[in-house]
Order: C-alpha cells, then sequence, then structure tokens
C-alpha cells in the first residue's frame, strides 16, 4: 500500500490578516442533527498568573495523561501586534496548568506557569501546543513557540520546540529545539506522536511577498501536514487551504489508530486511518468531513470523541481579529464528531454564540461534562456544561 509518509514509516499585517481569512470563504455540508448547549448552562472563567497579571489570549488547551489537569497557551496577541508595530517586543505568555476540577468550577483562576521565558531559553510567546506521556510514565511537552526578528510583525519566526515535564513539580525543561526548514515557516499546531515523532501543520506553503498574498487571496491548497522524525520532516497527506488543528486518536492500548486535521479554509476536517501499524496514513483517501464553518483546533477525548472549535464567519473573524470596522466580536461554534461503525465519521454542532459569551473561539475541550473553549483574542474562557443539553 502507498503511503504518503514513507520516513515516519520507520519510526503589513493588518491587512495580510484581513486577506488571510476574509476573501473567498468557502461554503460548507449543514451538519447532521445537533443539540446545543443553551446559554444558561454557560459560565465565564478568567485566569490570571502568580502575578495577578490577566491571562489573556487561550488559543490552545490540551489535558495531561490523567485526564485531571489542563495545559494552556495563551498571550496577548493585540498586545504583541502594537508593540511589534511600533518596534518593540516586549509582552510575553506561558504555557499553564490548571486543575480541570478548578477550571469547570468558573469565576477567577490563579494558574501556575509549567513553561515561560526561563524555561524556553528566551521569549515565550506560545500557540499551539500538545503534551505525551510514554509507556515510563515520562511527559513530554510540545509548542509552537511565536517570536520576532528585528522586533517588527513582519518579520515574526517561529519555532518549534519539546520539553521534558517534571511530574513532581509540575516544570518543564527544554529538551530542543528543532531545526528549521524553509517549508516550515508557518507552523500552527503539532500533535506529539512519541519523543521522537511529532506531527505539525503548516498553514502557508508561501512564506512571504506576492506568492503568500495570492495564496491567501485565492485560497490556494498550498498549505501542509509535516511529521519530523530523525531530523527529517516529511509532508503527510495533500495540501489543504490552511492547514491548523491536528490531533491524534488513539485506542485504549494507546495505540495511534487515527490523526484529525483541520483544513480551515476548505471548511474541512479530514480523518486518516493509521497505514501499517505505525504512525503513517495510508493514500487511500483520508475521509472528509464538509461542514458549514471553518475549523480550528481538535482535540479528543478519551472515549475517541473529537470537540473542534470553529469559526462560522471567516469576514467577521478577520475583522474582529483586526480590529477593523467597529468590530468587537465574532462567533463561535463547536462540533461534536464521533464514529460510527456503520456509517463513519459523524458530526453535530454542541455549541453555537454570536460571540456575546465568547468571540472567534479557537479551541474546546471536552472532560467530566462539561465544554471549556478557549480564544485567541478573547480575554477569557467560557465553561459549559454538556449534560444539561
Amino acid at each position: 500500500m502507498e503511503l504518503f509518509c514513507t520516513s515516519v514509516k520507520n519510526q503589513s499585517a493588518i491587512i495580510s490578516q484581513f486577506w488571510l481569512f476574509a476573501v473567498l470563504l468557502l461554503p460548507g455540508a449543514t451538519p447532521g442533527r445537533d443539540t446545543r448547549i443553551d446559554p444558561a448552562d454557560c459560565r465565564t472563567l478568567h485566569l490570571e498568573d502568580k502575578n495577578g497579571r490577566p491571562v489573556i489570549g487561550t488559543e490552545d488547551i490540551v489535558p495531561g495523561p490523567s485526564g485531571q489537569t489542563l495545559y494552556i497557551s495563551a498571550y496577548d496577541r493585540r498586545a504583541v501586534e502594537r508593540e511589534a508595530d511600533n518596534g518593540a517586543v516586549v509582552t510575553q505568555g506561558g504555557i499553564y496548568r490548571a486543575t480541570l476540577s478548578s477550571v469547570v468550577a468558573g469565576g477567577h483562576l490563579q494558574v501556575e506557569t509549567v513553561i515561560d521565558s526561563q524555561a524556553a531559553g528566551g521569549p515565550m510567546r506560545p500557540h499551539g501546543i500538545d503534551v505525551w506521556s510514554s509507556a515510563r510514565g515520562e511527559l513530554y511537552l510540545a509548542a509552537i513557540n511565536r517570536l520576532y526578528r528585528d522586533k517588527r510583525r513582519s518579520e515574526r519566526h517561529d519555532i518549534i520546540q519539546t520539553f521534558f515535564v517534571d511530574k513532581q513539580s509540575g516544570k518543564a525543561d527544554l529538551m530542543s529545539t528543532l531545526p528549521e526548514d524553509g517549508r516550515l515557516c508557518s507552523p500552527n499546531d503539532l500533535a506529539l506522536a512519541s519523543e521522537q515523532l511529532v506531527f505539525i501543520s503548516n498553514d502557508h506553503g508561501a512564506c512571504g511577498g506576492l506568492e503568500k498574498m495570492w495564496e491567501d487571496t485565492w485560497g490556494l491548497s498550498q498549505s501542509r501536514l509535516y511529521a519530523y522524525q530523525n531530523g527529517n520532516y516529511e509532508p503527510v497527506g495533500p495540501a489543504v487551504a490552511f492547514a491548523n488543528g491536528v490531533a491524534l486518536i488513539r485506542d485504549q492500548s494507546g495505540k495511534i489508530t487515527n490523526l484529525a486535521l483541520s483544513a480551515t479554509r476548505d471548511h474541512r476536517v479530514m480523518l486518516f486511518d493509521t497505514g501499517d501499524g505505525d504512525a503513517c496514513f495510508a493514500s487511500v483517501a483520508p475521509e472528509i468531513l464538509e461542514l458549514s464553518a471553518a475549523p480550528d483546533n481538535i482535540t479528543v477525548t478519551p472515549d475517541r470523541e473529537l470537540y473542534v472549535a470553529a469559526h462560522p464567519n471567516l469576514l467577521r473573524y478577520a475583522l474582529y481579529r483586526a480590529g477593523l470596522s467597529g468590530v468587537k466580536r465574532a462567533p463561535s461554534l463547536v462540533y461534536r464528531i464521533h464514529h460510527n461503525p456503520v456509517t463513519g465519521w459523524q458530526h453535530a454542532v454542541v455549541f453555537e454564540d454570536d460571540g456575546g459569551l465568547i468571540s472567534g473561539a479557537t479551541v474546546a475541550l471536552a472532560a467530566n461534562g462539561q465544554l471549556i473553549i478557549g480564544s485567541a483574542y478573547d480575554d477569557h474562557l467560557l465553561v459549559c456544561s454538556l449534560e444539561a443539553k
């Protein structure tokens, strides 16, 4: 069987942001029957660091191995963008740790920093993150860290770092910074298959200039998913329009059975089956879920359900991100995806909001009957009861 990942088999900017999402909005299929959360069953959660400063811009959330600890990736993107335009980027964020029970309580919560600038060996502005626990119980964390060359927004420089997490102290130590590759100029999200194997979504095929503007304007399918192993990056699967959230689906033994990838501007989630038992994915075409909204990050529950944050209106999200036309909020939507042995992967909307509760949701995680929703540009999280729906 032909495989995409042969090497894995063996073990400016405001205008740019606007065009990135606003041009060529693609319609998707109507979801099936859904049961949506009542807004009355939701409550806000405001995070603050140990110094009492608000934690703004929760772009990603992943659970620890037990499911009772959450790792939260956040930094204030608007503050950073203002500073970059003025030539002096100083605002940082971090990866924070909180217990699930404290998060679902809502209200205000002080969270502990797991990875900050000291642990990262430099500025820390995390985007996509993931954690993985080995058979020996060792805990690893990987993060995309957004830096700035020459302290200008147009000179953003992303690096991918892996960390070892001390399970007693909860603190992380830098293991490695993955080597740069000219093809991966815009990493967005990642998934840890092991301490040696990382899957990384790269949301643009072009790295700048007119080529990137052309890709954004026409919504070209030029972005890719890559696998990193043994010092090499290899493309996995077909090129898509804005590769975004990526997640691995495992069975009860921990074996990887599927990989899920959000193709944001295609309005699709792609589900790859494992090829020959390794973390390879057969070229017999992934199963494709056509969505009405544009998917972002993907999280997976222990019983193999997927929760996908999505943007119902990319134009409004672009205006909200860029702060244009007085747009102060953008709608949010969350899909639940599950596998039916007979009919295959099915999806339904479980949450929809015009932005009044949370604007531009980028991640949704389900645990203990609760749905926890974060946004890369909002100042709070939202916690909703799934059991009440």
